[in-house]
């Protein structure tokens, strides 16, 4: 529904009709689920859940220059997805349930609730 999109040079929403590589849901997207994969066949518990196209997989939405991940998952209605923002560095992961154009609001002002995301007083960018 949105496009590509980046936040406080810091949150970088993907679409799969943006040109860019880097925020072409398709093609980044992949890219950061083949990555994925690899350390999941190494580290299982990383990721409790599956990975897109299993059924309920996490699907890749947003990066962070930190290389976090924000992913939706794919279990019920498309307009129902919650997000699931991984840790690049670490297996922890939390559960959003803000509607995305919301959740990237939340980060844009800096009242987003999160361990992993910064807030804006924390972005050296």
């Amino acid at each position: 529904m949105f496009g590509a999109s980046r936040w406080n040079n810091f949150l970088r929403i993907l679409s799969p009709f943006d040109e860019n590589p880097n925020l072409n849901l398709l093609k980044k997207g992949e890219t950061v689920l083949e990555a994925d994969r690899i350390t999941r066949s190494q580290f299982a518990h990383h990721y409790p859940l599956p990975l897109h196209p299993e059924l309920g997989g996490l699907l890749p939405r947003a990066i962070t220059v930190n290389g976090d991940t924000l992913y939706f998952i794919t279990a019920a209605a498309a307009d129902d997805w919650p997000t699931v923002i991984k840790d690049a560095r670490s297996p922890e992961f939390e559960v959003n349930f803000l509607p995305p154009a919301l959740l990237v609001h939340h980060f844009a002002i800096g009242s987003l609730r999160s361990t992993i995301l910064p807030g804006l007083g924390e972005l050296d960018y």
